[in-house]
């Protein structure tokens, strides 16, 4: 092994013939270790091959020039998310009002006001997109529900209930809260809201840890207060979803970043590094009961 391993890194072991996982059949997540021994100037990867089909991946964490935020116990129970493509036209980024929108999330809020009453059913969120950035692969979900209940099997029979099902979702799943700072749900109703879907090659735990990374880069220079991570089930088409309340509006919080350069070494660089890609969907809260545009 090599001898540059005395500082903080994360080891990775897992096939390299894992496939994709499958729904009721997915295979191990790969197994790893966190070594803490001094620090790392930067990001490095080794990658070592051995025969008998393993690879070995060594990511070094990246020196923390920033001060992390304080993160806090996570949320307990689990997550439903559901999501709809009902008419997401665009004008450039910007979603495009829409009267058939109106009408499914007119429907989506009698069934989330009636879901909320369940018991051990602790909150249903209703959101409309205001901002679709020109991504590849981006999801192009105009609304989407996040219900929060006591126990797992309660955000299974939220989302498997058949007034939901009947609207069509374009996707559903079960998360679970691995991370977070902060007081994302704060009930502004005016606040605008990031939903950031991770997708990659990277496993649930390394992504888990990519994101506490780059969360000190953006408490630092976007004045971000809070994060509320969602580490989704295997079945999911996204590994983690971020969801967070911006510090101001959609724009100007994507210019604090984009005009930055440290931005493109703190948080894309980490990124590329770990195979995670960055799909960010940026909503406003939807009263339940209410279709008020």
């Amino acid at each position: 092994m090599p001898t540059m391993l005395r500082s903080s890194m994360w080891i990775t072991w897992f096939s390299r013939t894992n496939a994709k996982p499958v729904c009721g059949n997915s295979p191990a997540e790969p197994r790893h270790l966190v070594v803490r021994d001094g620090h790392l100037a930067r990001w490095r990867r080794h990658l070592i091959r051995y025969s008998y089909n393993l690879e070995l991946v060594i990511l070094g964490e990246v020196m923390q020039h920033y001060p992390g935020p304080g993160f806090t116990a996570a949320l307990p129970g689990a997550f439903g998310y559901a999501a709809w493509s009902v008419d997401p036209v665009r004008i450039g980024p910007f979603v495009r009002r829409s009267a058939r929108r109106r009408r499914t999330i007119s429907d989506l809020s009698t069934i989330a006001a009636e879901l909320v009453q369940r018991p051990e059913v602790t909150g249903v969120r209703l959101f409309e997109a205001v901002f679709i950035p020109p991504l590849r692969a981006i999801p192009e979900y105009d609304v989407v529900m996040l219900a929060q209940a006591a126990t797992r099997q309660t955000a299974t029979d939220l989302l498997g209930d058949p007034r939901l099902i009947s609207t069509e979702p374009a996707t559903r799943f079960l998360a679970l809260n691995a991370a977070r700072f902060g007081v994302t749900d704060n009930g502004d109703p005016r606040a605008s809201i990031l939903l950031n879907h991770f997708t990659g090659r990277s496993t649930r735990p390394a992504a888990v840890q990519a994101w506490r990374t780059i969360s000190a880069w953006f408490v630092a220079k976007t004045g971000i207060d809070n994060s509320t991570l969602l580490q989704t089930e295997d079945c999911a088409p996204f590994l983690l979803v971020n969801y967070a309340r911006l510090p101001a509006g959609v724009v100007s919080f994507l210019l604090n970043q984009l005009l930055r350069p440290s931005f493109y070494r703190h948080v894309r660089a980490p990124l590329a590094r770990d195979r995670l890609t960055s799909l960010p969907l940026f909503v406003r809260p939807v009263a339940i009961g209410s279709t008020d545009e």
